[in-house]
C-alpha cells in the first residue's frame, strides 16, 4: 500500500509538473502576440475581375486569411489576413495597403488573438488590452474611411466552442468571457463611428442561442458551412 501511494504521488507530481510546463509555454506563446512588432506586409489575395467596378477588401486575422469568399459579378475581392496575430499589430501593418487599394468596402475581423492572450495577463492589465484591441480594430476602419471606402463593415467576435481539453484546462471559461467582452466593445465603438456591424456571434447561434457546432472546423475557426453563412450575411450587408 505504501509503495502504491508513493507511485501514485510520483505520478501526480509528474502530471502537475507537465501541466505547469505546458501552461508556462502556452502563456509565453500567447503573450508574445501582444508585443509591439512590425509585421511583414502580406500580399493581398485577390479574386474576381481586375477591372471590376467595385472592390472589397477583407482585413484581419486567420478567419480572414482562410475565408473563401467568391466575388460576385462586377466585384473584385481581396483578403489581407494575418494568422495568429493581434489586432494591435495588424492595424499598423495594413495602413499602407488599405490606402493603396482604395477599396469601396472594407470588412474587418480581428481581436480574437488579443482576447486570448489577455487570459494569461494579470487582471489589472486585461482591461487595457481589451480597450487597445478595440481601438485597433476601429482604427483599421478609420484608415479605410480616409482611403475612400464608402462602407466599413466590422464583424463581432465569436467565442470558442468545444475547445480541446488541454486548452480548456489551461484557460477555463476566461477566453470565452474576454472574447465576448471585446466583441461587445468593438461593436459599440464601430456603431458610434458610423461603421456597420455584422454580428457574427449572433449569426453562429441557433434558435436556442447555442453556438452551432457545424459552423466550426475546430474550437475557434470556421468551417465551410460557417463561411458560407458569413458570405451570405456579408453580401446582404453590403450596400
Amino acid at each position: 500500500m505504501t509503495r502504491r501511494a508513493a507511485l501514485l504521488g510520483l505520478a501526480l507530481a509528474f502530471a502537475a509538473a507537465a501541466y505547469f510546463g505546458v501552461y508556462l509555454a502556452y502563456r509565453a506563446f500567447k503573450l508574445n502576440v501582444l508585443e509591439p512588432r512590425r509585421l511583414q506586409a502580406a500580399p493581398i489575395q485577390w479574386t474576381g475581375e481586375s477591372d471590376a467596378r467595385c472592390t472589397a477588401l477583407l482585413v484581419g486575422d486567420s478567419r480572414i486569411a482562410h475565408w473563401p469568399v467568391e466575388a460576385k459579378p462586377g466585384w473584385r475581392i481581396g483578403r489581407l489576413g494575418f494568422s495568429g496575430e493581434a489586432a494591435v499589430n495588424i492595424e499598423p501593418a495594413v495602413r499602407d495597403q488599405i490606402a493603396a487599394t482604395g477599396a469601396d468596402v472594407v470588412v474587418i475581423q480581428a481581436g480574437a488573438n488579443d482576447a486570448t492572450a489577455a487570459v494569461f495577463q494579470p487582471e489589472s492589465l486585461r482591461e487595457e488590452t481589451i480597450a487597445r484591441a478595440a481601438r485597433a480594430v476601429i482604427a483599421i476602419g478609420e484608415d479605410a474611411g480616409r482611403a475612400g471606402a464608402s462602407q466599413v463593415i466590422v464583424l463581432t467576435l465569436v467565442p470558442p466552442i468545444e475547445l480541446e481539453m488541454w486548452k480548456r484546462a489551461l484557460m477555463g471559461s476566461k477566453q470565452e468571457e474576454l472574447m465576448a467582452r471585446l466583441g461587445n466593445a468593438i461593436a459599440s465603438e464601430a456603431r458610434a463611428k458610423g461603421m456597420k456591424v455584422l454580428d457574427a456571434n449572433l449569426l453562429f447561434r441557433d434558435a436556442e442561442g447555442k453556438l452551432k457546432r457545424d459552423y466550426r472546423s475546430d474550437g475557434l475557426h470556421w468551417s465551410t458551412a460557417g463561411y458560407r453563412a458569413l458570405s451570405a450575411a456579408l453580401w446582404s450587408a453590403i450596400q
